[in-house]
């Protein structure tokens, strides 16, 4: 737990791209707030809509193709989300690290039409053929870096 005094607000404007996902009562734990495992399954999903939507071409149709994976991904929750009191989240996409072996994306999960973030996440991503960390393709280092802050 971290006091108020500590804590960040993140909002809306510090994002690129949103992506909009629903929340089902599954989602919701014995506390009726939605289970910090959903938060990082929003964070997975929104990315990989993300890429999927700007190189569908580049994501493996077979073993041997390069693919994504997630070195680390880490998860501070600022606040709780709720279903059906809210019926799906925005989750915001930035970029803050585009190297040649790997992108950082920065992850803002808010609540619908709320404008501070209930969690902000983070996932560094980095490529492999064959199960060995290979350069990130040039089409993905361009739409990452489209999601950098300016």
């Amino acid at each position: 737990f971290r006091p108020s005094a500590m804590r960040t607000t993140i909002v809306r404007a510090g994002f690129r791209r949103f992506h909009r996902l629903p929340l089902r009562w599954l989602d919701n734990n014995a506390q009726g707030v939605v289970k910090h495992t959903v938060y990082y399954d929003l964070m997975e999903t929104a990315l990989s809509e993300f890429m999927l939507q700007e190189c569908p071409d580049l994501y493996p149709s077979s073993d041997d193709d390069a693919r994504p994976r997630i070195a680390s991904s880490a998860c501070s929750f600022e606040g709780d989300i709720t279903f059906p009191d809210t019926l799906h989240v925005d989750v915001g996409l930035a970029a803050n690290k585009v190297s040649n072996s790997s992108c950082v994306f920065t992850i803002g999960i808010f609540g619908a039409d709320h404008t501070e973030a209930a969690s902000v996440g983070s996932i560094t991503q980095v490529w492999t053929r064959e199960g060995r960390p290979i350069d990130v393709p040039p089409e993905i280092r361009k739409i990452a870096r489209s999601l950098v802050s300016r």
